[in-house]
């Protein structure tokens, strides 16, 4: 699959969001959805559609091609992880993790990826690190003393 800019996936996701939703996606909806105007959406469905990642026609419903699906799902479930480690393990709140993980699904790898999935469960299935962490979390000040040096970990190795 060639690459595409991390904005063209932003449009990409609010199609899926939107067909999940409505079973299509039409411009008012995606530039709504993205709170951007309709004719900045225009265009980039112009470039999904040479990609061959949606059917898109002047004036018509735009649905997702096999291969746009794909590609969405990926960028959704990323974003619903990055979403969910914000959330439960630094205990950011819903809005601003929403948004730092819409920062970060267009940067990471999945196989890195699968390090904060499986972060998230260990977590889950060690009750009792969990709540040092979450002592330890909630102790922190929401300043910015956290920015001095880091302390070097032993990886063990």
């Amino acid at each position: 699959m060639e690459n595409i800019t991390s904005s063209l996936e932003d449009y990409l996701e609010a199609i899926y969001i939107l067909e999940l939703k409505n079973k299509v996606a039409r411009i008012t909806d995606i530039a709504t959805h993205l709170n951007i105007k309709k004719s900045s959406v225009s265009k980039a469905l112009k470039i999904l559609a040479e990609k061959d990642l949606i059917n898109y026609e002047p004036y018509k419903f735009i649905t997702l091609k096999p291969a746009g699906v794909i590609l969405s799902r990926r960028i959704l479930n990323k974003h619903k992880t990055l979403k969910l480690f914000c959330e439960k393990i630094l205990h950011i709140n819903e809005k601003e993790a929403d948004s730092i993980a819409c920062q970060m699904e267009h940067f990471i790898s999945c196989p890195n990826l699968q390090h904060f999935l499986h972060l998230i469960e260990f977590f889950q299935e060690n009750k009792e690190i969990s709540e040092l962490w979450n002592k330890k979390s909630d102790s922190l000040h929401s300043d910015c003393e956290l920015l001095k040096t880091p302390p070097e970990i032993s990886r063990g190795d």
